[in-house]
């Protein structure tokens, strides 16, 4: 990746990337593999950041993701059922089956927000091995 195409700091978190150097992968396996889906790295293969800088320091990360699901859910339900004109059950059927299908993903997003919120970006760190 060269100097001119770094990512910006919302698609580095979109893309679950190191806030440091915006390379590293923050997981170890893709979203939409099975296997150990909410396992996180330790730290950064390419600027060595350490990703669990204390323990319980992703617990603030709970009240974004509530935060992503509860907006979410409040502009999915008065659409679907003052717009669309479905019932309030098919409108939280609905709702229930989209966060569940996503659900590895948000987990994944407020970590990286909440990590991202943390931790500054430096350049010097980019390709450092």
């Amino acid at each position: 990746m060269s100097a001119s195409k770094v990512p910006g700091k919302a698609s580095a978190i979109l893309q679950l990337t190191c806030p440091r150097c915006r390379q590293g992968k923050l997981f170890h396996t893709p979203t939409t593999s099975f296997r150990r889906p909410f396992d996180m790295k330790d730290h950064c293969e390419v600027c060595e950041l350490d990703f669990m800088p204390e323990p319980g320091f992703y617990y603030g990360s709970m009240y974004v993701s509530y935060m992503f699901v509860g907006g979410f859910s409040l502009v999915f339900i008065a659409v679907f059922h003052w717009v669309f004109g479905w019932s309030m059950t098919a409108s939280f059927a609905a709702l229930i089956a989209i966060v569940a299908i996503f659900m590895v993903y948000i987990f994944r997003l407020s970590r990286s927000f909440w990590l991202g919120v943390h931790v500054k970006y430096r350049p010097e760190t980019r390709n450092a091995k």
